[in-house]
């Protein structure tokens, strides 16, 4: 990363609303721009040939899959009419716009996600390349904090108040896109898609590069700790995907960048398929099949649609084509 990151972000309804940007400029920021345009130039075919085939999550190997999942729904207690217009919209914004959320940590739903343990390292070159790699990080910490806090740094004598600073402003600076490698899940069915009542999107990864980016969540009982400054910028992301074994079940992937609260446009065909879940009603239905009506409008290519049900003999769910 350079100690410039910044996406160049858009706020194309005007000053305080939504900021967004497109995937390549995610790719560019992180300095994998090139890689990230060899890839998109390059067939289907090829694209595919680096991907994982089927949803066998323990034989992944850290491959990235050929579709992730992500749950959701438009279903809402409140009945005040703005509230299900938002829902809409957000909806109308990842099927016909593409767009995607990089959420900041606090607003996840696992109070630990994207937190660690840390202890300083006492070498002088790995402090000072850290400085000068990773100087954005340190952002969202006032001016004369920060310049106080390098400069400890380079002391090598943070004490526990320049550690837990250090901390926060890492964790308050990362963002994440989170999905699932498994559309038949059902706990998560249950937990982000409204009881089944909702729907999941199908997300082709070999359309987009920002899943170039995408790495495995780690499933651990181990609460991660870290190195800082840390001249191993992989054992560091390792902190941003370590999660609790109690979460396992999501089988989660996850796009994280220095950033947060913004939206990522992907490219249209990024969306292959909606699957309908098993107790959808017919106001989900229909909006989905609006949602796909206004993307061939577009000029986009329509997403399938899938019809997810229950085994009548055993544990499980089954997925078809859905008859609309």
């Amino acid at each position: 990363m350079r100690p410039d990151f910044a996406i160049p972000l858009e706020y194309p309804n005007g000053p305080g609303t939504t900021p967004s940007c497109q995937s390549f400029e995610v790719c560019y920021a992180l300095g994998v721009g090139d890689i990230a345009a060899s890839f998109m130039q390059g067939t289907d075919r090829d694209r595919r040939a680096d991907t994982l085939k089927g949803r066998r999550w323990d034989l992944g190997d850290g491959n990235l899959p050929l579709y992730l999942y992500k749950y959701r729904h438009l279903e809402t207690d409140n009945p005040d009419e703005q509230a299900k217009a938002a829902l809409l919209e957000r909806a109308r914004d990842f099927l016909v716009r593409g767009k995607i959320w990089v959420a900041a940590a606090e607003t996840l739903n696992d109070l630990h996600d994207m937190r660690f343990n840390v202890v300083q390292t006492n070498d002088p070159q790995v402090i000072e390349d850290w400085l000068n790699a990773n100087a954005h990080l340190l952002r969202h910490m006032a001016p004369a904090k920060r310049i106080a806090l390098t400069g400890v740094l380079r002391r090598r004598k943070m004490g526990p108040a320049e550690m837990a600073e250090l901390q926060t402003a890492l964790e308050k600076t990362m963002g994440v896109f989170c999905a699932s490698q498994d559309p038949r899940n059902e706990p998560m069915w249950a937990h982000y898609a409204a009881d089944h009542r909702g729907y999941c999107v199908q997300i082709d990864t070999t359309q987009d590069e920002l899943f170039l980016l995408a790495e495995k969540a780690i499933y651990t009982a181990t609460f991660p700790t870290i190195t800082l400054p840390n001249a191993n910028r992989h054992d560091q992301t390792a902190a941003y995907l370590s999660k609790s074994t109690a979460w396992s079940y999501e089988r989660e992937w996850r796009v994280v960048v220095p950033q947060s609260n913004f939206a990522v446009r992907l490219r249209p065909n990024a969306i292959a398929g909606v699957i309908l879940g098993a107790r959808a009603s017919t106001a989900t239905r229909e909006a989905i099949q609006a949602f796909n009506a206004e993307r061939v409008q577009a000029g986009y290519r329509p997403f399938r649609v899938y019809q997810s049900r229950q085994h009548r003999d055993r544990f499980g769910m089954l997925i078809s084509k859905a008859m609309l």
